[in-house]
C-alpha cells in the first residue's frame, strides 16, 4: 500500500469513529435521519411519512495507482433504497475523483453522501411493496421513539420536565404528557367506563376539526388499544376499555340479540360486533362503524297467521329474507336459541313459534323505566341517547355521539356558538343557561318547549292512573263494607241474638 493510501486511511478514523478499516478498503455505516419526512407508499394504497431509514453502507476500495492514476471502487448500499436512487449516486461519487483533479476523494465522497441524505436524495416520495411499507414505518417508529427518549420535554398537563423514558408523544397529533399524568386520567376514565375520554389530553387538540366532524356526524378519534399499551397502561384497564367500546356498539346496534338467559345477557355470535381474537398489541383499529340493514324486527300475531297459509317452504325463505337466520348462538355461555321465541333451538321445521311476549308488550319493570327516562331525561336530537344531570348549566353534551344539546327543550345546538340559544330572546330557554338555585319548587326551572309539553302529558296521564286507583281503592273497599255488612246480617238471622 503506498504512502498517499495508508495516510489517508489512518485519517478517517479521527473524522468517522465508526468506520472499518481493511488494508486497501474501507466500510462506513452512515444513519439516514432525514431532514424532511419523505411520503413512502404502499403497493396496497397504504401511505406514511419517515424521518428515519435504515442506515446506508458506504464501502470504497483504493486500487494500485490511487490517487493519482486510478479513481476509488465506490459501492453505496441500502435496503430502504431502490437501485434508481443509489446508482445515480454512485455515478456522481465516481466523477468526482476527475472533476477535484484526482487526489484524494474519500472525505469528499462522505461528505457528497451526507449531503444527499440531507436533501432526501432529491426524492419526496418513494414507492415499495406492502411488506417492505411495513418493514420501514415500524423502523421509523422505533427509530424516533429511541430519539425521544433521549431528551427531555414538558409535560403539557403538569408543566414539569421529564426524561424521555418518563414521557410519552401522543402517535396521531405529537403531544407530550408525562406518563404519570396519562396512567392517572386514562386508568381513571376507564375505571368510571367513560371511554369517550380516552383521547388526546390537549384542550384543544384537533379543535379546528370540530365543526367537520359535527357536519359529518363522526365523534373524536379515540386512542387505540396499542398506543395504551405504549404508554404503558395496565393490561386488565386496556382489557377493559375494549371490553366497553365493543357492549356500547353493541347497546346502540339496533340488530343486536341478546342471550335469554337472565343470568347470562351475553351477546349472539351473529352479532355485527364479535368478539376480536386480535391481541392487544396490535388492535390499531378506526372507531368507524359499518351500518347494517339486518332486522331484529319480530313477527306480529297477524304475521304469523299469514305465514301459515304459505306453503313449508316458502315460509322458511320469507322468514329468512324479512327477520334473517333465527337460531343464534350466544357468545359466552354457548346457548342456542331462537330469536323469535327465545326458548332453546327448536329446529327450523317449527315456524309459528311466537315470542313471550309481543312488541307491543312491556314488563312493569320496564314500564317504570321508560317513565323515568321519559320524565328525568332530555334525549339526544341525533341518537336519542337519554341525557341526564344533577347540577350545572342546561347546555350539555351527548355522552354516546358528543353532540351539543339543550337540556330544557332537547334542541340541537351549533357547536360553534351553543351559548346563543339561551341569549335568544322569545325563546322558551330564554336567560335559562343556568338552573334557578334554592327557592320554592315551582320557581325551578323546569323543562321547555316540546320537552315540557311532553312531560306535562306524561304528568297529566300519571294523575289520571293515581286518580283512578283511589276511585278503584274506594270502590273496593266499598264492595268490601258491603259484603261485611251483608255476612254480618246473614249470621243474625242464624244465630239471632239472645233476648
Amino acid at each position: 500500500m503506498s504512502d498517499e493510501r495508508a495516510q489517508e486511511l489512518e485519517l478517517l478514523p479521527f473524522s468517522y469513529p465508526e468506520i472499518t478499516i481493511s488494508e486497501n478498503s474501507a466500510t462506513l455505516k452512515m444513519p439516514v435521519d432525514l431532514e424532511c419526512p419523505l411520503q413512502v407508499n404502499s403497493d396496497d394504497g397504504g401511505q406514511h411519512s419517515v424521518l428515519y431509514l435504515p442506515s446506508l453502507t458506504l464501502s470504497f476500495a483504493l486500487p494500485n495507482g490511487y490517487p493519482a492514476d486510478c479513481p476509488p471502487c465506490v459501492r453505496i448500499a441500502c435496503s430502504a433504497l431502490p437501485n434508481d436512487v443509489l446508482d445515480p449516486l454512485e455515478a456522481k461519487l465516481a466523477a468526482l475523483w476527475e472533476e477535484y483533479g484526482r487526489v484524494a476523494v474519500i472525505t469528499i465522497y462522505i461528505s457528497e453522501v451526507t449531503e444527499a441524505i440531507n436533501t432526501n436524495f432529491g426524492i419526496d416520495r418513494m414507492n415499495v411493496s406492502q411488506g417492505k411499507f411495513k418493514e420501514l414505518v415500524e423502523f421509523d417508529s422505533e427509530a424516533q421513539l429511541e430519539n425521544f427518549k433521549k431528551c427531555s420535554h414538558v409535560c403539557d398537563l403538569c408543566i414539569e420536565t421529564r426524561p424521555g423514558q418518563n414521557c410519552h408523544r401522543m402517535t396521531r397529533c405529537g403531544h407530550i404528557f408525562c406518563v404519570d399524568c396519562l396512567q392517572s386520567f386514562y386508568s381513571g376514565f376507564i375505571k368510571a367506563g367513560d371511554v369517550n375520554n380516552i383521547t388526546c389530553l390537549e384542550p384543544d387538540c384537533g379543535s379546528e376539526n370540530d365543526d367537520v366532524r359535527a357536519r359529518r356526524g363522526k365523534k373524536k378519534r379515540l386512542l387505540s388499544p396499542r398506543e395504551l399499551l405504549q404508554i404503558p397502561l395496565e393490561r386488565h384497564y386496556v382489557q377493559r376499555y375494549v371490553d366497553i367500546k365493543r357492549k356500547k356498539r353493541l347497546d346502540a346496534d339496533k340488530t343486536t340479540v341478546w342471550c335469554p338467559r337472565t343470568w347470562c345477557q351475553g351477546a349472539s355470535k351473529a352479532s355485527r360486533y364479535p368478539k376480536s381474537t386480535v391481541p392487544l398489541e396490535e388492535m390499531n383499529e378506526s372507531d368507524t362503524e359499518d351500518e347494517s340493514t339486518a332486522s331484529t324486527e319480530l313477527p306480529s300475531s297477524e304475521q304469523i297467521d299469514h305465514l301459515k297459509t304459505l306453503t313449508r317452504a316458502e315460509q322458511l325463505e320469507h322468514i329468512k329474507q324479512k327477520y334473517g337466520e333465527r337460531l343464534h348462538v350466544c357468545e359466552d355461555c354457548g346457548f342456542a336459541f331462537c330469536k323469535f321465541c327465545k326458548h332453546s333451538w327448536h329446529g327450523e321445521g317449527i315456524v309459528d313459534c311466537l315470542p313471550e311476549r309481543l312488541n307491543d308488550e312491556i314488563s312493569a319493570e320496564e314500564k317504570a323505566s321508560l317513565a323515568y327516562i321519559a320524565t328525568h331525561t332530555t334525549p339526544c336530537p341525533r341518537c336519542a341517547a337519554p341525557i341526564s344531570k344533577i347540577d350545572a348549566c342546561n347546555h350539555v353534551t351527548c355522552y354516546n355521539c358528543l353532540k351539543h344539546l339543550c337540556y330544557l327543550c332537547g334542541m340541537e345546538l351549533d357547536s360553534t356558538d351553543p351559548y346563543k340559544h339561551f341569549n335568544t330572546k322569545g325563546s322558551s330557554c330564554y336567560q335559562k343557561l343556568f338552573p334557578t338555585w334554592g327557592g320554592d319548587a315551582e320557581n325551578q326551572d323546569e323543562f321547555a318547549g316540546v320537552r315540557a309539553a311532553e312531560i306535562q302529558a306524561l304528568r297529566l296521564e300519571e294523575e289520571e292512573r293515581e286518580r283512578r286507583q283511589r276511585e278503584a281503592d274506594v270502590e273496593a273497599q266499598r264492595l268490601a263494607q258491603q259484603r261485611r255488612e251483608e255476612w254480618e246480617a246473614r249470621m243474625g238471622a242464624v244465630f239471632p241474638p239472645e233476648q
